[in-house]
C-alpha cells in the first residue's frame, strides 16, 4: 500500500540520516548516485528490525551486527540475545518501490546460499575458498566467548512464500520466522512511529534497605473483575527516572496520556522542584506515587549487600504517575550525569497491581484503575477513553488496511511529526474520525457535541461494537475530508452559497450523514475510498439546494437548523 510503505521510507531515510560521520559514506551517499541511495536503504532496512525487535537504540551498535556485503556467507545480519540464549540469523531483501516490496517473492535460492552450519561450525572460508568477511568472523569470534547451549532462529524479512518444509531444509533445518511485507508494516513500522517498540520484558530496581523496619506491603485483594496481588514500596527515584528515560511511551501504553504531552503539566515543575531544591526525602510523603501494572513481581532482600534489596518486575505498564515519572526523567537525563548525588535519599511510593487471574473485562479494569489514582491534572475525556478496546482495534485494522494512523491518545504520534516521518496526512483526527461516523450513521447533530459527550465509554461501545466496522467509519472520515476541502476551497466565496446553498458554512455533518443516508453501505475496504467520497459528496451537494428549499427555516437561519436534532430526520427522508 502506497501510505504505509511512503512512510516505511520515511522512516529509513530517518535511520539513514542519524548515521555518525564515520559510516557517512555508506548511509548517506549522493543522491547523484542512486544505485548507493538503494544500498544504503536496503541496509538501514536491517537496522530498523534490530531497532523495533531489539531494542537497540545505539545506530553503532546496531552496525556492529551487519554483516551484509562480499563474501558474507549469505548472512546480511545477526544479534545474540545472551538472556534468552538465541542466536539470530538475518537475512533481508528490500525494495525500493512499494509494488515490488509487496509482490516481490524471495527466491529460494537464497535461502540455500546461507551458509549457516559452515558459519556456526567456525570454518574461516566460504564454500568457495574465500574467507569470511570481517562482520562473519565477528559474529564467530562473539560465539566462541558465548557460554551454554544457544538456540537458533533464522529471521527473513522478505516475502518468502515456500513452503515449511523448502524453507527448513534450505536453511539446515532451524527454526525461522518471517517478516513479509504485511508484518513489516505493522510490526516493524507501526511501532516505530507510535514510539512503543522498546517495550521492557523485565525491569530491575534496587532498593535501598536504609531506615526501614518493613520494605514492603504485600497482599490480595479481591475484586469484581478477579483477584489482584498487590505491591507496594519505596523505590528510588532515580530507578523510576532511568526506566521511564529508558523505555518512554512503551511503558505507558494503558496510561491515558503519552510521553511527548507529560512535558505541558504544570505539576511537573513543582515535583521537579522537590527533588532538586532539597536533600531530604520530603518527596515521599508529598508525591501520590506511581502505579505500574504487571504479569509478574518479585522482591529479593538477600542480595549480599544488608543495605540493599532488588526488585524485578515483569512486563511492567505505568497506569498512574505518568507526570511523575516523566519528570524524573528529565532529571535523570539532564542533571544527573553532572550531580550523580541529586536522587539520594529520594524515594517514590510505588504500587504494582499483579492480576493473579486474567479478569473478567481486562480493559475496563485498567481504565478503572488509571482513572482512580493519581489525579494531578485534568484527564480529557477522549484521553481517558484511548484504551478502549474498540478503538485498539479499529486503530490497528486502519493502519494494516488503509495505511493511515488514527490518534487514539493525545501527542500519540508527535516523536515521528517531529521526525518527519510520518506525513501529517496519514494521520487521523480521533475526534473528526468519531464526529465523521457519528454523523455517516444518521446523526449529525449529535456529531455537533463536545468530546467529552461523544467519548462516553457508552457511545464508543456502540459506535465501534466490533472492528467489522473499522471500513465504513474510515469511508465516513473521508467523506468528512473531502467536505471539509471544498468549505476550505470556497471559503473565500461566501463557502459556495450560490451552489450549494449553507450545506458547506453551518451543514457538514448534515452533509456527511446525506452520504450516509444515500445507500446501504457495504464496503470491503478494498474501494477507492478518495474517489468514492468525492463522486458522492458532489452527488448529494448537487441536490442540496433543494434540500433547504423543503425546509421551513423563519428567522432563526440555517445554523440553528444545521444544530437541531430535526435535521436529523430531514436528512433520511429527504436522501433515504
Amino acid at each position: 500500500m502506497e501510505s504505509q510503505f511512503d512512510t516505511l521510507l520515511q522512516v529509513i531515510d530517518h535511520i539513514r540520516a542519524e548515521a555518525p560521520k564515520s559510516l557517512r559514506k555508506i548511509y548517506r551517499p549522493s543522491k547523484a548516485k542512486p544505485e548507493l541511495v538503494d544500498s544504503a536503504r536496503t541496509r538501514a532496512y536491517i537496522h530498523l528490525y534490530l531497532l523495533v525487535q531489539h531494542g537497540i537504540l545505539n545506530f553503532e551498535e546496531r552496525e556492529k551486527y551487519i554483516t551484509d556485503g562480499q563474501h558474507d556467507g549469505g548472512l546480511d545480519a545477526y544479534y545474540i540475545d545472551h538472556e534468552k540464549k538465541i542466536r539470530y540469523l538475518i537475512q533481508s531483501k528490500f525494495h525500493l518501490t512499494g509494488k515490488k516490496f509487496e509482490v516481490d517473492k524471495m527466491p529460494i535460492g537464497e535461502l540455500v546460499k546461507m551458509e549457516i552450519d559452515r558459519i556456526l561450525n567456525g570454518d574461516s572460508e566460504t564454500s568457495y575458498g574465500k574467507p569470511y568477511n570481517e562482520g562473519v568472523r565477528r559474529f564467530q569470534n562473539e560465539l566462541k566467548k558465548a557460554k551454554g547451549i544457544y538456540h537458533t532462529k533464522v529471521i527473513l524479512l522478505a516475502n518468502v512464500p515456500h513452503s515449511d518444509y523448502q524453507i527448513r531444509k534450505s536453511i539446515g533445518y532451524e527454526k525461522y520466522e518471517i517478516f513479509d511485507f504485511t508484518r513489516s508494516y505493522s510490526e516493524l513500522v507501526f511501532p516505530y512511529c507510535t514510539s512503543t517498540f522498546y517495550s521492557p520484558a523485565e525491569i530491575d530496581m534496587e532498593i535501598s534497605l536504609k531506615n526501614k523496619t518493613q520494605v514492603t506491603l504485600e497482599g490480595y485483594i479481591k475484586t469484581r473483575y478477579g483477584e489482584s496481588q498487590v505491591l507496594i514500596i519505596l523505590a528510588p527515584t532515580k530507578e523510576i527516572g532511568r526506566i521511564m528515560s529508558t523505555y518512554k511511551n512503551a511503558i505507558l501504553k494503558y496510561n491515558p496520556r503519552n510521553f511527548i504531552t507529560l512535558q505541558k503539566s504544570k505539576v511537573n515543575r513543582e515535583i521537579e522542584e522537590s527533588i532538586t531544591s532539597f536533600e531530604t526525602n520530603d518527596f515521599a510523603i508529598l508525591n501520590n506515587g506511581v502505579t505500574m501494572l504487571a504479569e509478574d513481581f518479585r522482591y529479593e532482600p538477600h542480595t549480599g549487600d544488608k543495605k540493599r534489596g532488588r526488585l524485578i518486575v515483569t512486563k511492567p505498564q505505568i497506569i498512574n504517575g505518568g507526570q511523575t515519572a516523566f519528570t524524573l526523567s528529565k532529571i535523570y537525563d539532564s542533571l544527573y550525569v553532572d550531580r550523580p548525588h541529586i536522587f539520594d535519599g529520594k524515594e517514590v511510593l510505588l504500587r504494582i497491581v499483579k492480576l493473579k487471574k486474567s479478569p473478567n473485562n481486562p480493559s475496563e479494569f485498567i481504565e478503572i484503575l488509571s482513572n482512580a489514582t493519581n489525579r494531578q491534572n485534568k484527564i480529557k475525556e477522549a484521553d481517558r477513553r484511548s484504551n478502549h478496546q474498540s478503538l485498539v482495534d479499529i486503530q490497528l485494522r486502519i493502519f494494516d488496511r488503509f495505511g493511515y494512523f488514527l490518534e487514539r491518545k493525545t501527542g500519540e504520534f508527535q516523536e515521528a511529526k517531529e521526525q518527519k516521518v510520518l506525513k501529517a496526512n496519514y494521520i487521523v483526527d480521533r475526534f473528526e474520525f468519531v464526529q465523521a461516523y457519528t454523523a455517516f450513521l444518521g446523526n449529525p447533530s449529535t456529531a455537533r457535541s463536545s468530546a467529552e459527550k461523544l467519548f462516553t465509554d457508552k457511545r464508543i461501545s456502540e459506535l465501534f461494537p466490533n472492528v467489522g466496522v473499522a471500513a465504513h467509519a474510515f469511508f465516513a472520515y473521508k467523506v468528512y475530508q473531502r467536505v471539509l476541502a471544498l468549505a476550505k476551497q470556497e471559503r473565500k466565496n461566501n463557502y459556495g452559497e450560490a451552489k450549494y446553498g449553507a450545506g458547506l458554512r453551518y451543514g457538514k455533518f448534515a452533509i456527511v450523514a446525506a452520504v450516509g443516508a444515500t445507500e446501504k453501505w457495504q464496503l470491503s475496504g478494498s474501494e477507492d475510498f478518495d474517489g468514492l467520497a468525492n463522486d458522492r459528496v458532489d452527488k448529494v451537494l448537487a441536490k442540496w439546494k433543494s434540500f433547504e428549499a423543503r425546509q421551513k427555516i423563519g428567522n432563526a437561519g440555517f445554523d440553528n437548523f444545521y444544530k437541531g436534532g430535526e435535521v436529523d430526520a430531514e436528512i433520511k427522508a429527504f436522501f433515504g
